[in-house]
């Protein structure tokens, strides 16, 4: 699996290299965001609009995201979880 860290990166440059990286990749992937909410929001943002599906696995690491493929798009009635 691919690893995107975002630590040290600027909000303004985040939404760019993030789409990117899950454009340029297939999934899954990890996206290291850390724990800022804004980072994170910034990448559940791209998700969405990619059409992809953005896991906070909060048991795991609070400051990281999987990305999938978003199920309910491709198959249409699968819910989302």
């Amino acid at each position: 699996m691919k690893v995107l860290d975002l630590h040290g990166k600027q909000h303004n440059e985040v939404e760019s290299m993030v789409d990117r990286f899950i454009t340029n990749n297939p999934t899954p992937l990890e996206i290291i965001t850390g724990n800022s909410d804004k980072m994170k929001s910034l990448v559940k943002k791209v998700c969405k609009e990619l059409g992809k599906k953005c896991n906070h696995i909060q048991m795991y690491n609070a400051g990281m995201v999987i990305i999938t493929e978003n199920y309910e798009t491709i198959w249409g009635k699968m819910p989302m979880r």
